[in-house]
């Protein structure tokens, strides 16, 4: 077995837990998706 079967068997085994966020641990991105750091500022006055 290669081993990009092997990992898609492991997600497929763990999609359950994929999006859900648990303390201290990193978050299963769903397929498709990828997390980042984003470095932007939104500033919101009274007329939005």
């Amino acid at each position: 077995m290669g081993l990009l079967q092997r990992c898609a068997e492991t997600y497929d085994n763990m999609s359950d837990l994929a999006g859900v966020y648990i303390d201290g641990k990193q978050v299963l991105a769903p397929v498709g998706f990828n997390t980042t750091k984003a470095n932007i500022e939104i500033i919101l006055d009274r007329d939005g």
